[in-house]
């Protein structure tokens, strides 16, 4: 679950990597099963270990080979279906991750002119401010040359 845009990209590249060791393992482990099937052929045809190529005199013998290979080759499609499953989960969760990067960077950009059009607006209250006290400086210079002004008026 991402709860903020900058924890997208970060997320995105751990299920990236999650979604390729998945695969990975899926491909080591159906290696594992055709080597097993190759095993459970050659017991079957020569009646050897596949391994040391040592034969068995009783039927006995191999088929405890046989079961053994059977269960490991079991135990790996067991282990195969679960990295099937989790690999549809990361390819869901990055294909959701990937649909909202696109929206993260223009949200991350609006930020960006609003921090931006908030320190051109901080600047302009200011410019507002000095512009405001220069204005009254100028008024109370005017009112007091008008003042002047009367008095030399009144006095001629």
């Amino acid at each position: 679950v991402v709860t903020h845009e900058n924890e997208v990209e970060p997320r995105l590249n751990e299920i990236r990597t999650l979604l390729r060791k998945s695969q990975q393992d899926s491909g080591r482990i159906d290696g594992c099963v055709l080597l097993y099937e190759q095993w459970e052929e050659v017991v079957n045809m020569r009646k050897c270990c596949p391994l040391c190529e040592q034969s068995y005199s009783g039927i006995e013998s191999s088929n405890v080979l046989k079961e053994k290979i059977r269960q490991r080759k079991e135990g790996f499609t067991k282990d195969a279906e679960k990295l099937i499953h989790k690999v549809k989960d990361y390819e869901a969760m990055q294909n959701e991750l990937l649909e909202i990067v696109p929206y993260v960077a223009m949200l991350k950009q609006s930020n960006s002119e609003k921090e931006g059009l908030q320190e051109n607006l901080k600047k302009a209250e200011e410019k507002l401010r000095d512009v405001e006290v220069e204005f009254a400086k100028s008024k109370s210079e005017r009112d007091i040359i008008s003042q002047k002004l009367n008095v030399i008026r009144n006095v001629q």
